[in-house]
């Protein structure tokens, strides 16, 4: 009989013990196995907060198991793409451009490398959280124009690690998110998390969002972010409107409260 105990480490820390101590009497029953899946880092602070901040919470759960088993962490884009349906990508851009590459696998790219430069203080879990953020928001995006992927991932990550949309502080805590595109029949370097920036300020007015003289393949795709919306809006250009793509935080501040926490409503 295999008996498994999950999320220990997640109790209070009294029940976690006491559940430790009474089920070690039954370890040398014949027959019987017992199974405790856990972040064991996280019970051997439980059990310091019990016995306090010198107590040897390692040696005390050697008492307990005999052997240790650790997951492999998958490879960051293998998890990405495996939640990939959580993410219309038909309504997102981004500024990867490679011919030898479909879209998908691009935008599945530029996803890794934004969640990989927030490492390594970023969880799996908290990624697949963003990642249904993402998801919901992009649901509710009511524009025919696409949504711009490195500000949406930039956004969403910042509201669910920091519950705020201070970006630009988020930005400064990133390691370097690049890129490449083709300019001029060449291949160019792009720095994402500047690009989303840029895009972000401009996005604050439409009239002057677009460069009538694009000299990088980051002008390129800035200008194509705003170009079809600045058409669409013919009418408004004399009033300074903002960009739709400035309504994302509020679009991620109603998919954070369904997913913020770890569990949907």
């Amino acid at each position: 009989m295999f008996v498994l105990i999950d999320e220990l480490d997640r109790c209070r820390p009294s029940y976690a013990l006491s559940v430790l101590e009474r089920v070690k009497h039954l370890f040398e029953a014949n027959g019987v196995v017992f199974i405790f899946a856990t972040d064991t880092s996280q019970l051997q602070h439980t059990i310091r907060g019990a016995y306090g901040g010198d107590f040897d919470g390692r040696g005390y759960l050697s008492r307990f198991f005999d052997r240790r088993y650790s997951f492999a962490i998958p490879p960051l884009g293998n998890f990405v793409s495996s939640k990939l349906d959580l993410v219309d990508l038909e309504k997102i851009a981004s500024p990867a451009r490679n011919k030898n590459f479909e879209k998908n696998e691009l935008l599945k790219s530029v996803i890794a490398e934004g969640f990989a430069a927030q490492m390594p203080g970023i969880s799996l879990r908290s990624i697949e959280q963003i990642m249904d953020i993402m998801g919901s928001t992009i649901t509710a995006w009511r524009y025919p124009e696409k949504i711009d992927l490195p500000s949406l991932l930039i956004l969403a990550s910042c509201y669910h690690r920091r519950q705020d949309f201070d970006y630009i502080a988020f930005c400064r805590t990133m390691s370097p998110w690049e890129t490449g595109a083709s300019w001029g029949g060449a291949r160019e370097s792009i720095d994402v998390t500047q690009t989303a920036i840029n895009i972000m300020q401009r996005a604050l007015d439409l009239r002057a969002a677009i460069n009538d003289q694009p000299q990088s393949a980051v002008d390129e795709y800035v200008n194509s972010i705003f170009v079809d919306e600045y058409n669409r809006r013919r009418d408004a250009r004399g009033t300074k409107p903002p960009s739709v793509q400035t309504e994302l935080p509020a679009l991620i501040r109603n998919a954070g409260r369904i997913t913020r926490g770890g569990e949907k409503a």
